[in-house]
């Protein structure tokens, strides 16, 4: 633990008790003063999980673009553009935990590279998986960013709502092409439809 986390930590639990009422739901302390010490000790809490996350995702990335390369080669070039973009982003979030100043573009930050990851898992799982199974291996990647994305560094409800829109619109889509080129039944279209609606409002709430 760091001076500057310790001594967040200890200016968010001096706090009196009489000072921790909340409003709009439960999501946000009503004192000001109190919200801005716990946003600072929960930025705290979280580099670490930020910087394994970053680590993890781009170790993740590099094996898939070895199995792309080893095993679907012509479809390579297509993928690794997007994928050397991402892993930069991925670079520059694990840089800024070592800087206080970047501290509040964090959360956002890496929400948002979950979120690009998520959509980046689901077109390329499907373009490159020529199985009948491909759409319930892309919408199953997607469950990777929207629980942690929304789960573990707690979005906003309003924000985490609109961000899981291009998660459903773009698997909802792929779907419902799924089901009309006859490579997915009805049950198995269904069963994934449901598994989606659950999985990001269980992520948003």
């Amino acid at each position: 633990m760091t001076a500057h986390e310790d001594g967040s930590e200890a200016r968010f639990l001096r706090t009196g008790a009489g000072d921790l009422a909340l409003r709009r739901l439960g999501f946000q302390f009503v004192d000001a003063t109190v919200e801005r010490r716990y946003y600072e000790w929960s930025i705290d809490r979280k580099i670490p999980l930020i910087r394994v996350g970053m680590i993890a995702s781009a170790a993740g990335y590099a094996v898939y673009l070895a199995t792309a390369y080893l095993l679907q080669h012509d479809s390579f070039g297509q993928v690794l553009p997007a994928v050397l973009v991402f892993l930069g982003l991925l670079a520059l979030i694990f840089a800024s935990t070592f800087f206080t100043a970047m501290r509040p573009a964090l959360v956002p930050m890496t929400v948002a590279a979950n979120c690009i990851s998520g959509l980046l898992l689901v077109i390329q799982i499907h373009e490159l998986v020529t199985t009948p199974d491909r759409f319930a291996l892309a919408a199953t990647a997607a469950l990777i960013p929207v629980m942690f994305g929304f789960c573990v560094y707690q979005l906003g409800p309003l924000l985490a709502s609109l961000a899981t829109f291009p998660f459903v619109g773009l698997s909802m889509g792929l779907l419902y092409a799924d089901f009309q080129a006859g490579d997915v039944s009805l049950a198995m279209a269904g069963g994934m439809a449901a598994m989606q609606f659950i999985a990001c409002n269980t992520g948003v709430f």
